[in-house]
């Protein structure tokens, strides 16, 4: 009996790491566009003469430095 329950505690921690992966790729995907939002808004910003834009767009290429992007 106890064999039964372990294979079923098995495959619900198996679903629940596929629903995790799915949940992870669709965060990451929702970063990657703001982040390109956040950019977008920054250039544009700089360009019409920003100083805070330029203090973001220092803050962000110090980011990217950091961490490999």
């Amino acid at each position: 009996m106890g064999l039964f329950s372990n294979k079923k505690k098995l495959n619900s921690l198996e679903s629940e790491n596929f629903q995790l992966k799915d949940r992870v790729k669709e965060l990451e995907s929702l970063c990657n566009s703001k982040d390109r939002a956040a950019k977008s808004i920054i250039s544009d910003a700089l360009r019409n003469g920003s100083s805070l834009a330029g203090k973001e767009m220092a803050s962000l290429k110090k980011y990217y430095k950091n961490n490999g992007k």
